[in-house]
């Protein structure tokens, strides 16, 4: 398909190609592992090494098993004996394989940019026939989408799940253009490694039933199509059922309980379904934060956390659609519709889970700047300069924002409410923790106490740490400096409400400095004294700081 592109064509792809992979490896190499992270890494690891195929929290192995191949070459220790997957976790990166953290945590995010860039080129097979401005505007929103490119640069299921949801859908357009055995079972195939990667992508099923019904219903000969669909679906169901069975077979040979493949896939859907009604995680919303979803709550981070040049284009394209001055084929805008439908209850989680419908977005407004620029009449130049000006402002917006795109919010939030309104994997998820103890090294910090709630312990990156002491809460103390992040100010006091006392005390006001979007700080000055006084809960999760080499918990 690439060969019978334009050169020109092939350039300028290969251009938007570097423009991501140059955003999305930084933030490979300077991201810290971030929550979650080391869990789902360990989890896929232990999928090829013993046969794990329950462990991964609501997903199913897949993702985690594709990234964490390479990771059988490194000669890592496994940790034994640990039933709770965070102990495990834990033990397998910090206790066996300190010397290898880094190895561990970058391979997995190179295979995740991989199947970034290949949805990039899932993109450039659909608009190779369309005209140039409307490759340039698919492309350059891909390039340029500050959520997928922070989710590239992390080992979790969003961006591979998006990458198979995508090309289940275009597959399944083939097959309906071409009848036959072949497409029909690679779109079942597709459609296995997009639902054994996160249950979200259950939302096929009934897309591609409403696709059918309406092709059915929209042609003459119905007689002789019900043959056509039924040999097409056959093979599909048997492409989804044998790349089932053969991703969950590991747990059904080595597995103790040795059940069907199928059995461990349909408990990890009961599982999935319900997500909605699980407080397993805690959510920001207009300020205020519950360990429940809430249905307002993606709509509005839709707004707010995509490039505002995006939602232009995207909204016009709405709109012109709604007034028959495009066409999209049907599955262009129903995609992302339904999606959004069977994902709503559950979105709090983030942007992150509603990326398998990006694409479909990205398309839909290339439309709308195709026909923009095409306008005839007097318009005409004015379209094209506004178009011309939406692309300086998208690569200038994330220019801006660099290296913050996990916590990326368009220009109507003010960097210091994103608090406000976020939370989590939409502002933090610890991904700063690295970058903190660099800067604490370059300030030549000494004496430092942390209150944290998400990521990982920033001992392991090198960051000495105290916890925060009943002298504390009355006011800061000599010589030291005072670092929080914003999952503890805004999340921790509903996990644990002893947090309230640092979280809602003298550091909320007095916090003179911020490292991006997610450390806040205090420089104390004069000289250290001693405090005997008992710690109190400055990391909710942990429970503990490092004292010498050894865990002190308090």
């Amino acid at each position: 398909m690439i060969k019978a592109l334009p050169k020109s064509r092939i350039v300028l792809f290969a251009f938007f190609f570097l423009a991501f992979d140059a955003q999305a490896l930084y933030l490979v190499h300077h991201y810290s592992l971030t929550n979650d992270e080391p869990f789902e890494i360990t989890g896929g690891y232990y999928y090829w090494t013993k046969g794990d195929v329950v462990t991964p929290r609501l997903n199913p192995p897949t993702a985690s098993a594709l990234q964490t191949l390479p990771l059988l070459f490194l000669g890592l220790e496994k940790a034994h004996g640990f039933a709770d997957g965070d102990q495990r976790a834990y033990e397998f990166f910090f206790v066996s394989n300190p010397g290898k953290i880094q190895a561990m945590t970058l391979l997995p995010r190179l295979v995740g940019l991989v199947f970034a860039l290949g949805l990039g080129f899932l993109l450039l097979t659909y608009a190779r026939k369309e005209s140039l401005i409307f490759l340039i505007t698919t492309a350059g929103l891909w390039a340029f989408d500050p959520a997928l490119i922070a989710h590239s640069a992390l080992a979790k299921s969003d961006v591979m799940t998006a990458f198979f949801f995508l090309a289940s859908v275009l597959a399944f357009n083939r097959t309906r253009e071409r009848p036959g055995w072949f497409w029909s079972t690679l779109t079942g195939i597709a459609v296995g490694l997009a639902v054994t990667s996160k249950i979200t992508a259950m939302a096929l099923g009934p897309l591609f039933v409403l696709l059918e019904l309406i092709q059915y219903f929209s042609t003459r000969e119905r007689n002789r199509k019900v043959g056509v669909v039924f040999k097409r679906w056959s093979f599909m169901g048997l492409g989804f059922l044998g790349l089932v069975g053969l991703v969950y077979l590991p747990g059904t040979l080595v597995l103790p309980d040795h059940r069907c493949p199928y059995s461990y896939f349909l408990d990890r859907i009961w599982m999935g379904s319900q997500m909605p009604q699980r407080g397993w995680a805690y959510f920001r919303f207009l300020g205020s934060t519950s360990d429940g979803g809430n249905i307002l709550y993606f709509p509005l981070a839709f707004f707010l956390k995509n490039s505002l040049p995006f939602l232009m284009l995207f909204i016009i394209g709405v709109v012109l659609l709604l007034k028959k001055k495009i066409r999209l084929e049907n599955w262009l805008w129903i995609t992302p519709l339904l999606f959004l439908a069977t994902i709503l209850s559950g979105s709090s989680i983030g942007m992150r889970l509603f990326l398998p419908a990006m694409p479909f977005l990205y398309l839909i407004a290339g439309h709308s700047a195709d026909w923009m620029w095409n306008r005839s009449g007097l318009h005409q130049t004015l379209f094209r300069r506004v178009l011309i000006g939406l692309g300086i402002w998208l690569v200038l917006s994330l220019a801006f924002h660099f290296p913050n795109y996990l916590s990326y919010a368009n220009e109507t939030v003010p960097p210091s409410t994103k608090g406000y309104f976020f939370a989590n994997g939409d502002l933090d998820w610890g991904q700063d923790t690295l970058r903190l103890a660099r800067f604490a090294q370059e300030n030549h910090w000494k004496n430092v106490k942390t209150a944290f709630f998400a990521g990982m312990d920033p001992h392991f990156y090198g960051l000495n740490w105290k916890p925060w002491t009943l002298n504390d809460l009355k006011g800061p103390q000599p010589g030291w400096v005072y670092v929080v992040d914003s999952s503890f100010l805004n999340l921790a006091p509903v996990y644990s409400p002893e947090s309230r006392l640092i979280a809602q005390g003298w550091f909320s006001v007095k916090a003179a400095g911020r490292l991006g979007d997610t450390w806040s700080y205090y420089e104390a000055p004069g000289e250290t004294e001693p405090d005997k006084s008992p710690p109190v809960h400055s990391s909710p999760v942990l429970r503990y700081y490092w004292n010498g080499n050894e865990r002190v918990f308090y």
